[in-house]
């Protein structure tokens, strides 16, 4: 919906432990119209490399994919947040 109305940008700030088929198509998808989807890392307070957290584990597989973990005031990463050395970009 959104790639066909024009987006530029896709906010997914919202997850799961399971992979979805239909969910990574719309996000190659994305990518080939040169859409950006951000993700959010997750607030499990795990590491995305290892644990399935989903869409922000397809940053593995799709460079139009970023995550992004939670940060406290001061900048440093929250104690719930989700991190992730080659998941989470930001």
């Amino acid at each position: 919906y959104a790639v066909k109305n024009g987006a530029k940008v896709i906010n997914a700030s919202w997850g799961g432990s399971g992979a979805d088929a239909n969910l990574a198509d719309a996000i190659a998808r994305a990518r080939a119209a040169g859409v950006i989807v951000v993700t959010s890392a997750g607030n499990d307070g795990q590491n995305d490399d290892t644990a399935g957290q989903y869409p922000a584990n397809y940053a593995r597989d799709y460079d139009n994919t970023i995550a992004v973990a939670a940060t406290t005031k001061s900048g440093t990463l929250a104690s719930f947040s989700n991190y992730g050395a080659g998941t989470v970009a930001v």
